[in-house]
């Protein structure tokens, strides 16, 4: 996941320079920490030597060294047990003894430190003269010199203590004590922390805000971007002695910076007083880290110089450091009202707007400005690579930073925003090199230290990225995105505890940007803590709103969606996850597609589930692969499934499960097993992949009493093997991939005790054996042009065989065999843009169906007239019936082709953010042609149909949290379930409906989202929908139900209720009135069968609930243990049967429970289905399951 992307220079200024003339000192055995970084002329006394030398970055301490630093030092220290230490100017510490693991202990005798330690893991106590301060895991800050103590706790707590007595500090408390007094606790006065964290103006960032025209000036600013400080210093103290006063103010702070860099001692400048003087000794203040000091200083000079730009700057990015973002942006904009256009002022405007408003289109806008009137800036296009790269603009954001290295090519920082780019993009080679290259100009760079951790990470080297992760907050503590890349790596690390410590730390000092409640929400939720969840998913979601909509998402997969509505669905909320799921969708966010299919459309028609359950809230969604691929081609890695780890970056993965399932029920019985493999790989070409093997088996003997013979039997077999893989081949092009192979068998067998037939098996006659081949492929490309701007290409290819024998039990013979096959290719070309608030998609598809199929009936008798003995006198009557001496034959065949060309054109704007409108037009020309030989004589003349379809539709939330959508569909139903173009209307889909080949189906929907509290959401939805044909089969029943016209209105509601203890309660209800419009004949399967009725129009359809609802209450533990339960009330309605005669309606009660102990290497699950076995008939005299067990177990490593 990328969090902000903020490398500003608020966070370039985090890293601390130094000359290259110390050595470093090599230490032998165990050492008890090391030097991060440095600014130039800080000491340290390394044991046994008794002088003090210079320390260098990279320097390891041990057990009794001393370091210290001078007026204007400041060092970042990681010690052994990762607690991140930064010392400020005229600090002296001892290292005492430093270990992980084990108690430790430094002592601060003079000046200020920072500190944050891992919670859970540290045991420290930081003494100075007056006091000892016991840290235990928190954020802390802590002054000292011979007299005083104050402490400052940011985050955990600490005891401060003496011989006098001690006192509890919280976080956000503060404590003070002097010398032979107990301490005490006093008000904290920056509660957020970041000015303890020791910030100062970077030396570069501030000679870039003195104004000079003398190119001496310009030339001594490139041997600091590249760490010439000898050379600068010379060409500094030459512009000293300009006749152009703003010249010698420029000089004076660069010959200043410059002597501190290379070890010098060397006081302030007072220099003249004009602008630039006031202005250098204000940054010189700011170099040195008396932040505040310097802020005081800038405001003298504005009242005295007010048309001076550089001072307007300068107060500005000290408000930044200082975490003042009020006072950066009135400084801003006061700097704008007087210079308007101002293409500094501007591009800090727009780094106010992307950073700190959360608003990185406004900021967009600004900095393209800002960047035009200064062509060839390199901050400010640095400035908009970033604002880029917050907005998913990958192809721009790289454009960019090219551009700035043009202008300035050694610089470090910007190597190292090309290389977090690069990251973006899955380039990781690529980023390795612009790592390498930035870290050798300046390795202290913490933006630098950070990609080089991202680039560890993504290569499993977890140790070293941990290492480096560390480092890089230590050296800028307040930079978001290390919080998030710490939180990760402390996370696989096994200690949550540490991973939320690094996402409180960055929610003190940034609670505008919406990466860390996401982080926070995908915690929770691999933890199985439903409350965490949840409020992560609010607090992102309000963040966004912010924002204007803009938020990255944590890196999740295609199988589960986004993380917001997976922590309301996690307890079965659906209706508030759906909410959310279709609030916050984006054309062009990959986890907005899957979101929309994981929303359980209703299926009135078919509810029934194998196991014996029925979802009257849910059905199978013959639109999942349409979804699924949409959003796959936008982000082909995501085909990875990771149960057992959490995945926040794209790092190299793999992860295996083999599982089984059993299911038993007095007259049914099941088996099921699955086997995964899922894994990523960050290469030349990164790539991922899922791989999955099922198989299952299904018996069962529920006799269909109303039906003659009587079934009694029937297995269903199954296999399958799919292969889910992405790639990207480049920044721009991406590239996913299905691959499936199904083989199903299904037998029947009628009851022989009727004596109809001589018995051909113990009791037995297998009548019915059908199979089921099908292997089918998808491939689609797409093309990235630019931001929210690209083509895809693609197809599916499939091909099905589905054999099968009939033999009927009746007497003598009556036997068929079939054969039906299947072959569909599609093709689709798609292009989607977005222009500011609308987005656009139009594209083609061209599909082609052919369906042929052969059979043979075979009878030794016609209708009771004509046997065998009758064909000795009628012989050409016989031989036109295909009596082969023994059995008459009727063979069959048919061929046909189905070709479709569909244009289609969708839009999707967004009025503000209240309003979205979105509509699609699409037409359908299909011909029809017979592929049989045109002599055949049922051969039939080709044909031609044509169809307009649209959607449209419209929603408005005119207070936050009352959402109100209606929309108008059209679709003609076809054998291709895939299409490229959106299949929702602002979220609203009509119900899954089996409407025959051809036919027309139009709905009408309208839906009422509320949240009124924080824990209560409800929801009501309304819709008409006209169907011109439909045909369904009846599940667990041989009944098919056909006709003509139809109709069906529904209304449904749902409340959902949040009781928090991770606690959460659904109910819903429908009621759904399906009646023909046409005539309608149900029919038992087997044609023999005295039973079926016949619907005149006005009648309710069959099997058709009147009234459906449930009740559940979901409960879930957290870790260790992972544990949700769930208890459910479903109440299915009266419907009337397929003999016409009504079917009283009844309740289930459910349960259902699963545990994934053991880090989740282990999944068990157990239900137990009808739980007080209530007796119902579901049709045709078959008995509803009564109590069904399940139990399953599933591996993961």
């Amino acid at each position: 996941m990328r969090g902000t992307a903020r490398v500003s220079l608020l966070a370039v200024a985090c890293s601390i320079g130094s000359a290259a003339n110390a050595q470093i000192v090599t230490r032998p055995g165990p050492v008890s920490g090391r030097v991060i970084a440095a600014k130039g002329g800080e000491q340290a006394r390394l044991v046994p030597a008794a002088q003090w030398q210079r320390v260098e970055r990279g320097q390891e301490l041990k057990q009794g060294d001393l370091i210290r630093t001078n007026p204007t030092g400041t060092l970042a220290l990681l010690f052994a047990d990762r607690t991140q230490v930064r010392l400020g100017p005229n600090a002296t510490m001892a290292v005492n003894a430093v270990a992980r693991g084990a108690p430790s202990q430094v002592t601060l005798s003079a000046g200020k430190a920072w500190g944050r330690s891992p919670s859970g893991q540290t045991n420290l106590s930081v003494r100075t003269p007056s006091a000892t301060a016991a840290i235990r895991g928190t954020e802390w800050a802590i002054s000292a010199d011979e007299d005083t103590t104050t402490l400052e706790v940011f985050d955990g707590q600490v005891e401060l203590s003496n011989e006098f007595g001690s006192v509890q500090v919280n976080s956000g408390e503060a404590a003070r004590v002097r010398r032979g007094e107990a301490p005490v606790k006093v008000t904290i006065t920056n509660p957020e922390g970041r000015e303890q964290m020791l910030y100062f103006v970077r030396a570069d960032e501030a000679l870039a805000m003195m104004e000079s025209d003398d190119p001496r000036f310009t030339q001594a600013r490139g041997h600091v971007d590249r760490g010439e400080w000898e050379r600068a210093a010379t060409e500094f103290a030459a512009l000293r002695a300009s006749p152009d006063a703003a010249t010698r103010a420029a000089g004076a702070y660069g010959a200043y910076v410059a002597a501190i860099q290379l070890g010098q001692a060397q006081p302030m400048p007072t220099g003249d007083d004009e602008p630039n003087a006031v202005l250098g000794r204000a940054l010189g203040a700011a170099y040195a880290g008396d932040l505040r000091e310097a802020l005081a200083i800038v405001d003298a000079g504005l009242a005295r110089f007010p048309d001076n730009r550089g001072l307007y700057r300068a107060k500005a990015r000290i408000g930044f450091l200082l975490g003042q973002r009020d006072t950066a942006n009135a400084a801003i904009d006061a700097g704008l009202a007087r210079f308007p256009g101002d293409p500094d002022l501007l591009g800090l405007k727009a780094e106010y707007l992307a950073d700190y408003a959360g608003s990185p289109k406004a900021a967009l806008v600004i900095a393209r400005q800002a960047a035009a009137a200064k062509p060839g800036d390199a901050d400010l296009e640095a400035l908009l690579a970033r604002i880029w790269l917050q907005l998913d603009g990958l192809v721009e954001a790289r454009r960019a930073v090219d551009r700035a290295l043009v202008a300035r090519p050694q610089d470090a920082a910007l190597m190292a925003l090309r290389s977090e780019i690069l990251l973006a993009q899955n380039e990781t080679g690529a980023a390795r090199r612009s790592v390498d290259a930035a870290i050798a100009l300046e390795p202290d760079l913490s933006i630098v230290r950070l990609d080089m951790a991202e680039i560890y990470n993504r290569t499993g080297q977890r140790e070293q990225a941990l290492e480096e992760a560390l480092a890089a907050s230590a050296a800028n503590p307040s930079f978001g995105r290390g919080f998030v890349t710490l939180a990760e790596l402390s996370y696989d690390d096994a200690q949550p505890q540490v991973a939320l410590q690094q996402l409180d730390a960055a929610d003190r000092l940034d609670p505008y940007g919406p990466s860390v409640p996401l982080a926070r929400t995908a915690i929770a939720l691999h933890r199985f803590d439903a409350d965490g969840a949840i409020m992560g998913a609010r607090d992102a979601l309000a963040r966004q709103r912010g924002r204007g909509g803009e938020y990255s998402n944590l890196s999740e997969n295609q199988q589960s969606g986004s993380l917001v509505s997976q922590s309301f669905r996690f307890l079965n909320l659906e209706g508030w996850g759906r909410y959310y799921g279709d609030r916050a969708f984006d054309s062009f966010s990959p986890v907005s597609y899957p979101d929309q299919v994981i929303n359980r459309t209703a299926s009135p028609f078919l509810i029934r589930s194998l196991d014996g359950s029925f979802d009257a809230f849910g059905g199978t969604d013959p639109d999942y692969i349409s979804s699924y691929l949409q959003g796959a081609v936008q982000a082909p890695l995501s085909v990875i499934n990771a149960d057992k780890d959490l995945l926040f970056s794209r790092r190299n993965f793999f992860e295996a499960s083999a599982g089984g399932a059993y299911l038993t029920e007095s007259r049914r019985e099941g088996f099921e097993g699955e086997a995964q493999a899922s894994g990523l790989v960050n290469g030349a070409v990164p790539f991922g992949y899922n791989i999955t093997l099922t198989g299952r088996r299904f018996d069962d003997s529920l006799p269909q009493v109303d039906l003659t013979p009587e079934v009694n039997q029937r297995r269903r077999d199954e296999r399958a093997l799919q292969g889910l893989f992405g790639a990207e081949l480049s920044p721009r092009n991406k590239l996913v991939a299905i691959v499936r192979d199904y083989r199903g068998s299904e037998a029947s067998s009628y009851d022989n005790d009727l004596g109809m037939l001589p018995d051909r098996g113990p009791g037995r006659f297998s009548v019915y054996d059908f199979e089921a081949q099908e292997t089918s492929a998808a491939l689609f490309w797409e093309h990235e042009l630019g931001y929210r701007n690209a083509i895809t290409i693609g197809g599916l290819y499939s091909r099905v065989r589905n054999p099968g024998v009939l033999d009927l039990p009746v007497e003598g013979v009556f036997r068929a065999d079939f054969e039906d096959k299947v072959e569909r290719l599609l093709l689709s070309a798609n292009y989607a843009r977005s222009f500011g608030p609308l987005d656009l998609r139009t594209g083609v598809e061209l599909s082609r169906y052919d369906f042929r199929s052969r059979s043979l009936l075979q009878t030794d008798s016609i209708g009771g007239f004509l046997d065998a003995s009758d064909c000795e006198f009628e012989p050409e009557l016989c031989e036109a019936l295909g009596f082969d001496g023994e059995l008459f034959n009727f063979p069959g065949s048919e061929a046909t082709r189905f070709e479709d060309v569909r244009p289609y054109l969708d839009f999707r704007v967004e009025v503000g953010e209240w309003m979205i409108l979105q509509g699609q037009g699409s037409y359908l020309r299909r011909t029809i042609s017979d592929r049989r030989d045109p002599a055949d004589p049922d051969f039939l003349p080709s044909e031609t149909r044509e169809a307009f379809d649209y959607q449209v539709g419209a929603a408005i939330e005119p207070v936050v949290g009352q959402w109100f959508r209606a929309a108008a569909i059209s679709r003609t139903t076809t054998d291709q379930d895939f299409t490229f173009a959106p299949i929702a209307a602002v979220g609203l889909r009509g119900t899954i409906t089996p409407a025959a080949e051809g036919a027309r189906v139009s709905s009408y929907v309208a839906r009422w989202d509320a949240e009124w509290l924080p824990q209560l959401f409800t929801s009501v939805e309304v819709q008409h929908q006209d169907f011109e044909a439909l045909s369904y089969k009846v599940p667990s029943t041989e009944i098919s139900i056909t006709g003509g016209a139809a109709e069906l209105d529904r209304i449904s509601a749902e409340a959902n209720l949040w009781l928090k203890g991770n606690v959460g309660i659904r109910v819903a209800y429908s009621y759904t009135d399906a009646r023909a419009r046409d005539y309608y004949v149900s029919s038992a399967f087997n044609q023999l069968a005295d039973y079926g009725a016949e619907f005149e129009p006005g009648d309710r359809l069959p099997y058709v609930p009147r009234d459906t609802g449930q009740l559940a209450l979901t409960w879930t533990k957290a870790a260790p243990l992972r544990a949700r339960v769930e208890l459910s009330l479903d109440y299915l309605g009266n419907q009337i049967g397929g003999d016409g005669e009504p079917l009283p309606g009844y309740v289930l009660a459910n349960l259902r429970a699963q545990a994934e102990p053991f880090q989740r290497r282990l999944r068990i699950e157990a239900a137990l289905l009808n739980l007080f076995d209530r007796r119902y008939v579901e049709g045709a005299g078959i008995a509803g399951p009564g109590i069904t067990g399940r139990i399953a177990a599933t591996v993961r490593f």
